[in-house]
């Protein structure tokens, strides 16, 4: 019998009752949320952990990249000490321009214990570092040695290629290095250090103790913008008059500050090594005879003692002679000249008879009280001890009145002169600025000149300008005054006729000194616009010139109506003029 449809029996499962209010159901349900649950605590856990790494990977990279030094390898600083504190202060300019700073590099060391191929290493670290020796690295390799200097101070460039060799036992070392950012633009001045940061010249050996153990910058006199014009004008008239070296410097007069310090030819600040005789810092280290640049200090010897009038007469229509010696001018006028003339004719005849009235021993007291006699007093740069007379004798006086007998450095005499202009005190030329107000600064000076003295050698020095040897030092707008010297060398114990030095001192605006410049050319040569001369008022005096014109808007002295000027130049003569 067949059933029908509606009346067929439920349809049946296997091992498992879906009928409501069966368990099986709800075990199958629980067991879905427990699994869930235990997922979710797993990604937690997961996440967490993930957390954790992400968090100690980025600690360890915060802190590599902001204190390097503070985990560097135990072994190096263990074995090195304090060789590793090589960090030293920046240098600036009087404007706060950085001069020399120091930056992070690695030194490479090993560690040979941890080196199993020596040779193959070798080679190998060759490959990055030709310049190494194949055997004495190998030698090294092999020794043992738990700590050794294999290359100190290498590029970033070549410690990621050393690190990418992978040889076991090569360790590197974070040390600083010096960075002078204006090269030999500052070389002479600032000097250099060794290898470990240790000041070896210049403004770094003089302040290393407090450039080592401060990192407050050390501010110093010089301005890089003068600095950078004296060198251009100075390398311009080196190279146009061939002179085989040069030298110039910068300084304020009414406190000793050095604004510009150049000697060229200048050297590499990082190749020490490659230093010449004929680099070395001819203002502080080279002693030279100046010539008649010396007749400023003793014309203002001569006035200050009361000798000389500026009324007075010499005669210099023959030579002179003392204690067999001939003392004759280089271009003889064989006249009885005034002691103006003596100064704008530069007579060696006339500045010899001035020394003898003076006499050896005043003249000589004079040299010392203006710091000529010994290496510079509170100068701070290390500087050469002047070459002095063994004797002096007469012939001696006379012939260091004319700037012959003695020789200084031109910082020496920059000085001196600056004290027969700024109203007769003596400043030791200094490096740093002076932390103290203008009018204490100018009490420290040692009074070497009278005012009326200063007053005098103002008027000489811009007559002879005007009307000199000093001529074409001359600027439009400024009252510019100076003295030219053309000494002959001393070459083998004799003087050379065809080998001079072009010196030129001068001082402005001369109503009122402010600043002294000096320029001093070696050897120059002669050329068709100076009609075969090659003296210092054809090859310095331009150079000083020139050099002025673009000082003084730097320096804030402002030009003058020809109207003013001729006032100024009418306020210059001396109250020493036909009598006391």
């Amino acid at each position: 019998m067949t059933q029908a449809p509606d009346q067929l029996a439920p349809p049946q499962t296997i091992g498992l009752d879906l009928r409501p209010g069966n368990g099986a159901v709800h075990r199958m349900e629980s067991r879905k949320k427990q699994a869930l649950e235990t997922g979710r605590s797993r990604l937690l856990v997961a996440g967490v952990g993930f957390a954790l790494a992400f968090f100690l990977v980025a600690s360890r990279m915060v802190e590599l990249a902001v204190a390097p030094l503070a985990r560097e390898p135990s072994l190096a600083a263990s074995q090195v000490g304090d060789r590793l504190d090589t960090g030293r202060a920046e240098i600036l300019d009087r404007n706060g321009i950085v001069l020399a700073t120091t930056l992070p590099m690695a030194s490479l060391y090993a560690d040979t214990a941890q080196i199993v191929y020596p040779e193959q290493a070798a080679q190998r670290l060759r490959t990055v570092l030709p310049e190494l020796d194949q055997v004495r690295l190998t030698k090294t390799f092999a020794s043992g040695k738990r700590f050794v200097w294999i290359k100190r101070k290498i590029s970033p460039t070549k410690q990621f290629k050393v690190n990418r060799l992978g040889i076991p036992g090569l360790h590197f070392q974070r040390e600083m290095t010096r960075i002078y950012p204006m090269g030999r633009l500052t070389a002479h001045l600032l000097g250099y250090t060794n290898i470990d940061n240790r000041g070896l010249a210049g403004i770094e050996q003089a302040f290393d103790k407090r450039l080592r153990e401060s990192s407050v910058p050390l501010k110093i006199s010089i301005d890089l913008r003068i600095q950078h014009l004296v060198a251009e004008e100075l390398a311009a008239a080196k190279e146009t008059f061939r002179a085989i070296g040069a030298a110039g410097l910068v300084m304020d007069a009414n406190n000793g500050e050095v604004l510009a310090s150049i000697s060229l030819p200048s050297y590499n600040p990082y190749r020490p090594e490659d230093l010449t005789e004929d680099e070395i810092d001819r203002n502080s280290l080279g002693v030279y005879e100046l010539g008649s640049i010396f007749k400023v200090l003793t014309l203002a010897m001569g006035i200050e003692e009361g000798v000389v009038r500026l009324t007075d007469a010499f005669d210099a229509r023959k030579p002179l002679k003392i204690g067999g010696h001939t003392i004759d001018d280089f271009h003889a006028k064989r006249t009885v000249l005034t002691v103006p003339e003596v100064f704008i004719h530069s007579s060696n005849i006339g500045t010899a008879l001035i020394a003898s009235r003076v006499g050896g021993e005043r003249l000589k007291g004079y040299l010392d009280e203006l710091g000529m006699l010994e290496t510079l007093e509170g100068t701070q740069l290390h500087t050469a001890r002047p070459i002095l007379p063994l004797r002096w004798q007469a012939v001696n006086v006379a012939t260091i009145a004319f700037g012959h007998g003695i020789a200084v450095t031109p910082l020496h005499f920059a000085a001196a002169a600056a004290a027969t202009v700024n109203g007769g005190y003596y400043y030791s030329p200094r490096f740093t600025l002076h932390d103290k107000p203008f009018e204490e600064v100018l009490e420290e000076g040692r009074q070497a000149f009278s005012r009326k003295t200063s007053e005098a050698m103002r008027w000489l020095m811009r007559l002879n300008v005007q009307k000199g040897s000093g001529r074409k030092a001359a600027v439009e707008g400024y009252l510019v005054g100076g003295k030219t010297g053309t000494p002959e060398k001393l070459i083998g114990g004799r003087y050379a006729k065809n080998r001079r030095m072009a010196n030129f001192v001068a001082a402005f605006p001369m109503d009122r000194p402010r600043f002294l410049v000096l320029i001093m050319l070696d050897e120059p040569k002669p050329t068709k616009d100076t009609y075969g001369y090659a003296t210092a008022g054809w090859v310095a005096a331009p150079v000083t010139g020139r050099l002025i014109a673009r000082l003084a808007p730097l320096l804030g002295v402002d030009p003058a109506a020809k109207e003013a000027s001729e006032i100024a130049d009418r306020h210059l003569i001396p109250v020493v003029i036909g009598g006391d």
